[in-house]
């Protein structure tokens, strides 16, 4: 009678540990992007307020259009408008590259996730653990 031996896999015993990864990665992931959402939400709201301190500062000028325009006050208005547009502007560039972050961040995510599933249920076919399921 022949004896059947196990040969030695390397991959045994490792599906179970990507298994463990692969929850762990499940539960920290929309941690990972919360962190990320915070500061964005307060650069909108920022944001908003800013505008809205433009906006106000723009109907100002039109409100007084003419007597900016007898007084030739139109460089001083030029000037107060452009002071008052800066702040809009770098808290936009902010927002963007908080925005670029987190889509760099979801997307690289959504690859390491599928990877992660993917490796998982390759190794459990070729190793050929899924026979005692």
């Amino acid at each position: 009678m022949l004896r059947r031996h196990r040969s030695y896999s390397p991959f045994r015993g490792s599906t179970a540990h990507l298994l463990v990864i692969n929850t762990c990665t499940i539960t920290f992931t929309p941690h990972s992007c919360s962190l990320i959402i915070r500061p964005i939400a307060r650069l909108v709201f920022k944001q908003e307020r800013k505008e809205g301190n433009f906006r106000f500062a723009h109907m100002r000028l039109r409100t007084f259009l003419t007597e900016v325009t007898f007084y030739q006050a139109g460089l001083a208005e030029r000037a107060q408008l452009d002071r008052a547009l800066q702040p809009v502007l770098s808290n936009q560039l902010q927002l963007v590259m908080w925005r670029w972050l987190l889509t760099a961040c979801t997307v690289g995510l959504e690859y390491a996730g599928a990877l992660l599933n993917y490796t998982c249920l390759g190794l459990v076919v070729f190793t050929g653990e899924s026979h005692g399921w």
